[in-house]
This record gives C-alpha cells, sequence and structure tokens, in this order.
C-alpha cells in the first residue's frame, strides 16, 4: 500500500477499503491450478510463517501450512499447473475484449470464460445445493464468535492494524476494515474488535445481514453469487455513507 501511494496509484484523499480476513488453510483442491496458487512467493510464505507461529494454535501449524508449502513448490517449479489459466484471466478480462472492467467477475462468468473448470465450479454449487445446513452452521459459528467477549488480541496483527491505520491518516487517506460474511475464529474477532468502531463495517452479522447465508445468495460455500455480489456491493455502499469520513463525493 505505501509503495502504491508514493507511485500516485493512490491519491490524497482516497477511501481504501479492507477486507479484514487473515489466512485460512489452503484447500486441497487449488493445488495444481495456476490461479491457485501464483500468487506464491517466497515473500508471501514468510509472511504465512510469521503469521502462522504467532497467531495460530502450536498443534495446529502444520496442518495450517502443508497445502501452502506444496502450492510454493508446485509454483517455483511449475508443476501440475493448469497453464496459462491466471494469464488467461488478466488478458481476457482485467484488459478488455469486450467484457466487464470494473474489478468484479463472478464464479458465474469466470465458469463460461474457462470451459476447463466449469465442471469444479459445478461440483461446489452442488455441494452446497446437497448440504445447505453448511450456511446455517457458518451463521451460528459467527453468531457464537461475536458473543465471545474476552480482549485478548494477537498483539502482532493489532499492532500492524494500528500502525497502518495511523499511517493512512498521515497521508490524508481514510482506510476502512469490512468484515465479510465469512467464517473467522475467536481470536480474528477479537482483532477486528480491537480496531477504531468508526472505521470498521460488520457485513457478516447474521442477524443483520442473514440474507448472505442463504443459497440463493452464495455459490458456494464461500462464495456469494452474482445476485449474493450485487446486494452485499448496495448495503455495504450504505453502509460507508453512514461513517463520518473526510470525503468528497459530490
Amino acid at each position: 500500500m505505501e509503495g502504491a501511494i508514493r507511485s500516485g496509484d493512490i491519491p490524497v484523499g482516497s477511501l481504501i477499503l479492507l477486507e479484514f480476513d487473515s489466512p485460512k488453510p489452503m484447500e486441497s483442491i487449488h493445488l495444481g491450478t495456476a490461479r491457485g496458487n501464483y500468487w506464491l512467493n517466497t515473500s508471501t510464505m514468510y509472511q504465512l510463517f510469521t503469521y502462522c507461529s504467532t497467531c495460530i494454535e502450536e498443534n495446529e501449524q502444520d496442518e495450517f501450512l502443508e497445502n501452502y508449502l506444496l502450492g510454493w513448490i508446485q509454483n517455483i517449479f511449475h508443476w501440475g499447473q493448469f497453464k496459462g489459466m491466471a494469464g488467461d484471466l488478466i488478458g481476457q478480462y482485467s484488459l478488455g475484449e469486450g467484457r466487464n472492467t470494473s474489478g468484479f467477475l463472478s464464479l458465474e462468468e469466470e465458469a463460461n470464460i474457462f470451459p476447463d473448470s466449469r465442471a469444479h465450479f459445478s461440483e461446489r454449487r452442488t455441494e452446497l445445493l446437497a448440504d445447505t445446513l453448511v450456511l446455517l452452521e457458518q451463521a451460528n459459528r459467527a453468531r457464537e464468535v461475536r458473543s465471545i467477549q474476552n480482549k485478548e488480541y494477537c498483539d502482532r496483527l493489532s499492532q500492524q492494524n494500528g500502525c497502518l491505520l495511523d499511517w493512512c491518516r498521515e497521508h490524508q487517506i481514510e482506510l476502512v476494515f469490512i468484515l465479510p460474511p465469512n467464517t473467522l475464529n475467536a481470536m480474528e474477532w477479537n482483532v477486528f474488535q480491537g480496531l477504531p468502531k468508526d472505521r470498521v463495517i460488520d457485513m457478516g452479522d447474521p442477524d443483520n445481514y442473514p440474507e448472505f447465508y442463504q443459497t440463493n445468495y452464495r455459490f458456494d460455500r464461500g462464495h456469494l453469487n452474482e445476485v449474493g455480489a450485487a446486494l452485499y456491493t448496495r448495503k455495504l455502499a450504505e453502509r460507508i455513507l453512514e461513517l463520518d469520513l473526510d470525503l468528497d463525493l459530490q
């Protein structure tokens, strides 16, 4: 972010929406796909090791890192990847060719662009429809985590977030953390609670936003569908306007 601001890509007076999320264990299904692990480099792995040693229980660290390490090795040696998948996404979507270049590509659209991945997307959708209780479990877990009141934050993450907010204020940039409708653990919720209340938006509360835990707005267990994403965007915009931000929206 600092590099982007120094280069002028993020001008003074900008609004930055930063999705509050921590790394989750990489699923095995992402191994062997260029799009699943093309971003895994030495720097990223160092950050993952640091996060794991600081914020993950010791008995869960090996499981957390296993697939990341495998994906990193695949990425370095180009083993077993669907070649060109990430490149095609950048070339065909981000650079145009008549496609929506606003920065969002739904999974429905992605399945149409990449016929080879259509079966995979179909399986993910079928899995959700076959076990709709998974969304109920996610909603119940979200309520359970939000009921935890202890303030044992992960010190490293809290310090980093505080420094980031201070740095943005110094450069007259408005930074807002957003909690999406994803599964989170108690540590993540406690860190989120430690952020300034006027700089956070909780979009994952199932009592305030039950629609994001319903199958007609979800593509699979981890993603909204095209209709859900549009609804999420509208409701997020409403919440942003409620914040006391120093923005020129004329």
